[in-house]
């Protein structure tokens, strides 16, 4: 109770946690939508459940592959710019498969390889995130900070889902894509706005 009390009171009194939390909340609507959708998008192609797992596993080995690296990238350059190179990826990833599905051209290694790609984005955009959490707030604020953070996530794993299987069965699994890939680019927007303090 009194967490939640602080973080609100962090989002209503710091302009630039605010847009941070904003952009995260997109970020966050797109990607459960994307893990929503991806699975699906598999079972379409390939009509087989491996393939959904697959799939899954893909973005599972770059993301342990990479980790490692983006950590480190993480303390050599600046947080917010590999934040938006994650969503710029992330933003095209999705773009390609609108574009491979609309034309009827997608393939199974298409989404294996876009599952690699997400996997390798979110290696190193997900510890800039986590490093940019405490650089907005400050250190002090790290717990109201993270409880923010993690309300918003919450809402949107609830919007997220029902919106995605709502839209795929009413004008398609292509249109999924546009809300991630739109999703993206409203965070990375916000992101360009953020003047986190130096770390």
């Amino acid at each position: 109770m009194y967490i939640r009390g602080f973080a609100l009171r962090l989002l209503l009194e710091n302009r630039q946690f605010r847009i941070f939390w904003i952009a995260g909340v997109f970020s966050d609507l797109a990607l459960i939508t994307y893990f929503t959708v991806h699975g699906w998008l598999a079972l379409q192609v390939s009509d087989s459940a491996f393939w959904v797992g697959a799939t899954s596993g893909a973005g599972g080995l770059s993301l342990t592959l990479f980790s490692v690296f983006g950590g480190v990238l993480v303390d050599r350059f600046g947080r917010r710019s590999l934040v938006l190179i994650g969503l710029s990826a992330r933003f095209a990833i999705a773009l390609a498969l609108v574009a491979l599905i609309m034309t009827d051209n997608i393939r199974l290694w298409h989404v294996l390889l876009a599952s690699f790609g997400e996997g390798l984005a979110v290696s190193f955009l997900m510890p800039a995130m986590m490093a940019l959490t405490m650089d907005v707030a400050g250190r002090g604020k790290l717990l109201s900070a993270t409880a923010a953070r993690f309300a918003g996530m919450t809402a949107a794993g609830i919007v997220a889902p029902l919106a995605a299987g709502w839209i795929v069965g009413s004008i398609g699994i292509a249109w999924a894509y546009v809300i991630i890939a739109i999703g993206f680019s409203v965070s990375a927007g916000f992101m360009l706005m953020l003047r986190p303090p130096p770390p």
